[in-house]
């Protein structure tokens, strides 16, 4: 592992992911599995490899200048710039076939417990969904999704 790509550093970079996105995490299904498995940040929001990795770092360094222009100690100053930060991550895991998500689950091995889910799951193999195109307030806080994502995934 890399020191860039660790939990530790994922969380404090900033303070606003330790009082928001990362309390959200610790009360996801990511966090506490039947399995013990845990996703922590880099698994979802980082690239595999190296190259693809520093790639990513490298346009998130965009969020430095957000961080250093807006004051986080208050929560709402986050819940403002959210619905932009959501559909850029869900716009990039449409371009991408939810790759990330791919490296743990593997989707003819997913077998939902309810019928509907079941169901949705046929019908997502069948057409090659891509796993956010359905599960886009899986993890965090729930936000809308934007016209331009629910056109892009099919659901617009």
């Amino acid at each position: 592992d890399y020191y860039f790509t660790s939990q530790n550093f994922c969380v404090s970079a900033c303070h606003v992911m330790e009082n928001t996105v990362y309390k959200e995490l610790q009360q996801s299904k990511h966090w506490t599995t039947a399995t013990g498995v845990r996703a922590l940040c880099a698994d979802c929001h980082v690239s595999g490899r190296l190259t693809f990795a520093m790639w990513d770092h490298f346009i998130a360094t965009s969020e430095l200048f957000v961080n250093m222009t807006n004051d986080f100690s208050n929560p709402e100053a986050f819940e403002v710039l959210r619905p932009a930060g959501a559909d850029r991550v869900r716009m990039e895991m449409l371009s991408n076939n939810s790759s990330n998500c791919r490296r743990c689950h593997v989707m003819e091995a997913i077998q939902p417990k309810r019928l509907r889910g079941q169901s949705q799951h046929k019908i997502a193999l069948e057409e090659r969904t891509t796993c956010i195109s359905c599960h886009y307030n899986l993890v965090h806080k729930e936000v809308e999704p934007s016209k331009a994502f629910l056109e892009a995934s099919g659901g617009g």
